[in-house]
């Protein structure tokens, strides 16, 4: 039986808008997946983040400690590096006063 003219136009448009329709549907699923994709990257990023910032704030305590522990050890240093330095004066400060009088004992008989 052959087909009229209408029949095949009917054809071609029911053709048509079933390819427009599945080519929606596709269009679609590609936004869903896009999206979907989005969200997962997004929530990686976050995630990464929190993480980040978590671990800097551990790391930033630990060195809060130490860099508080080589402050009171740097001023205990320092303290006893004082200490020295005075003891060395009052010494250099004895000998000067001893060579003096030796030097003057020694000079005042001629």
């Amino acid at each position: 039986m052959p087909r009229t003219n209408k029949a095949k136009t009917t054809i071609k448009r029911n053709a048509t808008n079933t390819v427009k329709a599945v080519t929606k549907e596709v269009k679609t699923v590609k936004n869903i997946k896009i999206a979907d994709n989005i969200k997962d990257i997004n929530n990686f990023a976050v995630e990464t983040a929190n993480m980040i910032v978590d671990e800097s704030f551990e790391t930033a305590a630990e060195w809060q400690t130490i860099v508080d522990k080589a402050i009171k050890n740097g001023f205990q240093i320092a303290s006893k590096n004082q200490d020295l330095v005075f003891s060395a004066l009052e010494s250099v400060k004895g000998s000067l006063v001893n060579g003096t009088k030796k030097f003057s004992e020694i000079f005042s008989k001629n």
